[in-house]
């Protein structure tokens, strides 16, 4: 039983080794855009955690940095939900 626990344990540490890091504008623009799906109930299936891995393989992207930087700007300067929702 003790050695279950411990392989256990040992894979869930291996596992959130691999895990990428999520940048702050990551967290920050998926936890607004989670939020405002929750809030006026829109039909998406909106996945924060898909956001956060998108953004960040977006982020890595030399060629897709401005659609980042674009996309991040918007929802940080939206006002309402429903323009955070909207923005390209």
């Amino acid at each position: 039983m003790v050695r279950a626990v411990v392989v256990l344990v040992a894979l869930v540490a291996l596992c959130a080794a691999c895990t990428e890091p999520r940048s702050k504008r990551c967290q920050d623009v998926c936890a607004r855009e989670a939020e405002c799906h929750d809030s006026i109930e829109t039909t998406d299936n909106f996945d924060e955690g898909e956001c956060l891995d998108a953004c960040a393989t977006l982020e890595r992207d030399v060629k897709a940095t401005e659609q980042v930087e674009h996309h991040a700007a918007c929802v940080a300067e939206a006002e309402v939900c429903e323009q955070v929702v909207a923005c390209p």
